[in-house]
């Protein structure tokens, strides 16, 4: 008969803990993500502020060229704050990363316990066989032994 693992709450409280942190990985993925398009929104607005700079230039709208300049500003003002952003969300990507390494680690060493105790449930299952069977065995010699010897005995 199969024993209950005497671990199985332990594994559960594991398993639970890890899935925790692979779903607040996946929460900063998603802010990463967020952040990249972001970035690229920015990228492209400085492109067009540079492009539409170059066409007030040649036109010289010097009001035009003022405003671009303080809308620059601001937009040098984002990126530094954007990149920020970024750098907090990947400390705290990589933070989030071990902890779902340590949790994998802590749900593996379980398991192992697991699988150790089933190869020893394996074995004992293996040895109570063939001690039946080497019994049965016995029986089965010391029976025909006895009716070949009772056969001797007749004639």
């Amino acid at each position: 008969m199969r024993r209950p693992f005497r671990l199985e709450t332990v594994a559960r409280l594991r398993e639970a803990r890890r899935d925790a942190a692979r779903a607040q990985l996946a929460d900063g993925l998603r802010a990463a993500e967020v952040l990249a398009t972001k970035h690229e929104e920015l990228t492209a607005q400085f492109t067009q502020l540079l492009e539409e700079r170059r066409l007030a230039a040649a036109r010289l709208d010097t009001a035009w060229l003022m405003s671009a300049g303080r809308y620059e500003l601001v937009l040098r003002a984002d990126e530094r704050t954007l990149n920020e952003n970024i750098a907090a969300v990947d400390r705290e990507i990589d933070r989030r990363r071990q902890l779902v390494a340590e949790a994998d680690r802590e749900v593996r060493a379980i398991e192992v316990l697991r699988e150790r105790q089933e190869e020893a449930e394996r074995k004992e299952a293996a040895r109570r066989e063939a001690k039946l069977m080497d019994e049965h065995g016995s029986r089965m010699a010391f029976a025909q032994r006895r009716r070949s010897s009772e056969l001797t005995q007749e004639i």
